[in-house]
């Protein structure tokens, strides 16, 4: 799937202030994105979108310390519907 720019190129999720927490790799991966080596190009993914909001879904859950830590705001608008349906008690 091809993301379009959202808060810089490949990036999934951001914190409140905008900086990016998770973004997609080269390869389609999702990898936090502290320590990340950050990447100016957009690329193509051979994930689909319900793939790829599944895998920040799961993020989501397994990172989460309460409910509703997350906001839907700060996650890419391609992906942002599904992943709310699939994380509803972690997203607000």
């Amino acid at each position: 799937m091809k993301l379009a720019a959202w808060r810089g190129n490949n990036v999934l999720i951001t914190d409140r202030v905008g900086d990016p927490v998770l973004t997609m790799n080269r390869m389609g991966n999702v990898v936090e994105a502290a320590g990340a080596v950050e990447c100016d190009d957009l690329f193509d993914s051979d994930s689909s979108e319900e793939g790829l909001a599944r895998s920040v879904a799961t993020w989501i859950e397994w990172t989460a310390d309460e409910a509703g830590e997350f906001c839907g705001a700060d996650i890419h608008p391609q992906i942002r519907d599904l992943v709310v349906a699939l994380a509803p008690g972690f997203v607000d």
